[in-house]
């Protein structure tokens, strides 16, 4: 297997990973800040749910293809194993994370604003005691204040926060879906067209 094929495979990828994920993360954000209310939080929820099934899809679709180039591309070693398709999921997620935490990051500072972000969050979560009949509790009132007396974090807090998200996240969908692609290599076929 040459390098390149698996470097050009890994930037493509992770570059699209990383984009899709990043107009998911932004899309949440616009729900949260602009609408600014329980059923635009609901709507955020939703999304967040459809962009993990898009992420273990796209990376699934991702990982068979690339396996199918290994395997054409070295005729010779006909097989993809469990722990190629483990390296290459984590480091797509990798690469995935680093754009999106990055992009996440200039979006909701440059554009939303932290504290707007922060003031319509907490304002969605009074909404919901208040919709639900109940007091909001001493205890989510602490919260809410830390919260909202928290600094915004820095573009390195934001990118390795982000980033080991993605690197936990893909692992762990990695674990499952090498087991998907990996392929096996074919002796009986092998010797039966000789």
């Amino acid at each position: 297997m040459k390098s390149t094929l698996f470097r050009n495979d890994i930037f493509t990828k992770g570059a699209i990973l990383g984009g899709v994920m990043l107009i998911s993360k932004i899309a949440e954000g616009a729900m949260i800040c602009y609408g600014c209310d329980m059923k635009w939080m609901l709507l955020a929820s939703l999304e967040m749910m459809l962009s993990v099934a898009l992420y273990i899809a796209l990376v699934y679709i991702f990982t068979r293809n690339y396996s199918k180039l290994v395997v054409a591309e070295r005729p010779e070693v006909p097989y993809f194993t469990y722990l190629h398709g483990l390296s290459y999921v984590v480091t797509i997620s990798l690469l995935a994370g680093v754009i999106a935490s990055l992009g996440g990051h200039i979006f909701m500072h440059s554009i939303v604003g932290f504290d707007n972000y922060v003031s319509c969050y907490i304002t969605i979560v009074q909404d919901v005691f208040h919709q639900a009949g109940q007091p909001v509790t001493p205890e989510v009132n602490r919260i809410l204040s830390d919260l909202q007396s928290a600094p915004a974090p820095t573009i390195i807090d934001s990118l390795l926060g982000g980033t080991w998200n993605y690197l936990l996240g893909g692992t762990l969908v990695g674990v499952i879906v090498a087991i998907f692609t990996r392929r096996k290599p074919e002796i009986f076929d092998k010797q039966n067209e000789q």
